[in-house]
């Protein structure tokens, strides 16, 4: 008796849906709609992140060569090593970025040049306008 009750349950709701078919159509488009505006955000993040990885780890290699350059700095007694360290550091932590972002190209993209390109009209979009 009960599997009979749900049985009408479903095929009066069902009967329902069919008279008011055009109400799902609003559903749909508020879905997509939904779906478009997040992967634009998402995607205007990956874009951000990509931008700043070279400039970020450029940064950090500075900083890490400094701490290595202290460290030696004060076993031998010469100060000129830091900035040396501190410039090797930072061309090394830029080429770490562009090699990151090459290989993010190449597994998202499908080829590395893409992910440079990304690079590329990220910082040109904003140097120009």
């Amino acid at each position: 008796m009960k599997n009979l009750l749900i049985l009408l349950v479903l095929g009066a709701l069902t009967a329902v849906c069919a008279q008011s078919g055009g109400d799902f159509g609003e559903i749909e488009g508020v879905i997509s709609s939904a779906d478009s505006a997040g992967k634009g955000i998402l995607g205007m993040g990956v874009r951000w992140l990509i931008g700043l990885l070279p400039l970020i780890l450029f940064v950090v290699g500075i900083f890490g060569g400094i701490k290595y350059a202290k460290r030696q700095a004060d076993q031998d007694q010469d100060s000129t090593k830091i900035y040396v360290s501190a410039a090797i550091g930072g061309i090394a932590g830029s080429m770490v970025g562009l090699l990151l972002i090459a290989l993010i190209g190449a597994a998202l993209l499908g080829s590395s040049a893409e992910g440079l390109g990304v690079l590329r009209s990220f910082w040109s979009g904003l140097l120009a306008g």
